[in-house]
């Protein structure tokens, strides 16, 4: 049980005590080596002035060597953390700590009593009987025809399929910094996914318009974090987008009912003098579904979302939105940041198989899920969207590469600078540098 509790990646108050810690291992980190230097030095100089004092060379000695320990001590733990066997989350946990703008946890007044905020999805999503879940290493990805099985119809959006006809194109766009900013065109529609900071979205306009975009019909914005969709406004209005998409996350400072990233896209327009008059939001649950041409795109998580933080609350990454997209026999999985190994168990309980995928767009940037949630997604290509300072470690690529990844893409400046997916419905083909 206490295993299941350090390992759960959504428990705020588990971040908040790792965030203290290592806060507490960065003060001991800077100030012991610089008391301890200040107490060599004075051992120094008293022995400049009395040479013939023979104890206070072994102090001299004594206070550099623990100068030196103290200051490798808090490194040497942080590696060790960072590096932990991750079956499960502990390590993703450890790494979000250093995110900013951590915020307590709030709560919820309800009958008079403290509740968590924790907000179970009332709804039963699934239709018929639930199929088993495929084995990973032999069984292929659903067909598009059984996903119409399990999931109902999105509200506000296209639920008309289209046909299979063509190439699709999914675009990982390297903005140069550690977030996601991803383009689909499907047929004679097209979608922008979340896009990072304001600065970001500079240079991801820049390639949209070298590649001849000139209109997009959705933007979909992951979560509420700054570092995903601060540039959603720009875009949005150059693009000339009317339909947003968002999650059924709320936070403490939203009010009117909106939702988290709803709030932070809107907060982010006012910030920059941008209109967003005329634009309708989508808010996806657990079942819905939508067409980009002949593109399905399924809302398949989280089944729980946390109501009860600030929109730029660390913990928000696990209320990300997990969707997969379908184009013939081939599938994609984008899960935004959230790198819950208990949101991919409780996705692969009420959807089981809809995880295993042939493109990951791995979570949170370059963090790494545990061996459960890759064995369960099983994918052929994996394209971690970060920068040339947050590079996944060699723990996590082997990692993938246990759990079927045959191709790993690292978006990032002197790597992979933009990385295009091309799918015909049967085949997949990849293009780096785009």
């Amino acid at each position: 049980m206490i295993l299941e509790i350090i390992n759960e990646c959504s428990s705020q108050e588990l971040s908040l005590i790792m965030l203290f810690i290592k806060r507490g291992l960065n003060i001991i980190h800077i100030l012991a080596p610089i008391l301890l230097m200040i107490s060599l030095s004075i051992h120094f100089f008293n022995l400049m002035r009395n040479p013939e004092d023979k104890k206070l060379v072994p102090k001299i000695k004594n206070s550099a060597i623990a100068a030196i320990v103290i200051f490798f001590i808090p490194t040497l733990i942080n590696i060790v953390m960072a590096n932990v066997s991750n079956t499960n989350d502990f390590s993703a946990c450890w790494n979000e700590t250093q995110e900013k703008n951590y915020s307590v946890p709030n709560y919820l007044e309800v009958d008079g009593s403290k509740k968590s905020g924790i907000i179970q999805d009332p709804k039963d999503y699934q239709k018929g009987t639930p199929k088993p879940s495929p084995s990973p290493s032999t069984s292929p990805s659903p067909s598009t025809s059984d996903l119409d099985e399990v999931v109902p119809a999105s509200p506000g959006l296209s639920t008309t399929p289209g046909q299979v006809s063509g190439d699709v194109e999914v675009h990982f766009v390297n903005p140069s910094s550690r977030v996601d900013a991803i383009y689909i065109k499907a047929g004679n529609e097209s979608m922008f996914i979340d896009g990072g900071y304001k600065g970001d979205g500079t240079r991801e306009m820049k390639y949209l318009d070298r590649i001849g975009v000139t209109k997009i019909d959705y933007y979909l914005g992951s979560h509420s974090h700054k570092n995903h969709v601060e540039a959603g406004p720009a875009i949005i209005q150059k693009y000339g987008i009317k339909k947003i998409i968002v999650g059924r996350e709320g936070c403490t400072e939203c009010g009117n009912g909106t939702t988290a990233t709803q709030n932070a896209i809107q907060s982010f327009a006012s910030e920059q003098r941008i209109n967003l008059s005329g634009v309708t939001y989508t808010i996806l649950n657990p079942g819905d579904v939508f067409y980009l041409g002949g593109m399905k795109f399924s809302c398949i998580g989280p089944m729980t979302v946390n109501n009860s933080l600030s929109r730029t609350a660390t913990a928000q990454n696990s209320n990300s939105l997990v969707i997969r997209a379908d184009y013939g026999s081939t599938s994609f999985l984008f899960p935004g940041d959230n790198c819950s190994n208990g949101t991919m168990n409780a996705v692969d309980q009420k959807f089981p198989g809809m995880l295993n995928v042939d493109v990951l767009k791995n979570p949170h940037h370059n963090e790494c899920l545990g061996d459960s949630s890759y064995q369960k997604i099983n994918a052929k290509y994996v394209a971690f969207t970060t920068r040339k300072d947050y590079l996944p470690n060699n723990s996590c690529i082997n990692r993938i590469k246990k759990f079927g990844a045959t191709n790993y893409y690292i978006i990032a400046d002197g790597y992979a600078e933009n990385v295009v997916f091309t799918s015909d419905g049967t085949n997949l083909s990849v293009k780096e540098k785009a």
